[in-house]
């Protein structure tokens, strides 16, 4: 059975911010990515607010939507792939 904590700790995170109303899912993904790769020597506070500016975070989105319209092409009745 899975015992879930109710004492949380709030912890201020000095990462990227979005500067718009629709890239936090990006930036959610591009912050866990890069967390993951190199993470901090203290976890518990990763500042790390120039780990990709917002240039990165537009290619990421790029990336994520040709994705997302390449398996919805190749799912598509009649697509030859």
């Amino acid at each position: 059975m899975l015992k879930i904590e109710t004492d949380f700790q709030l912890i201020d995170v000095q990462a990227p911010r979005q500067t718009n109303s629709y890239d936090c899912g990006i930036y959610l993904l591009l912050f866990a990515e890069y967390f993951l790769k190199s993470p901090p020597d203290d976890v518990c506070s990763p500042h790390e607010p120039d780990w990709f500016d917002h240039s990165v975070a537009d290619a990421h989105r790029d990336k994520i939507r040709d994705e997302i319209l390449r398996i919805a092409y190749r799912q598509s009745p009649g697509s030859p792939g």
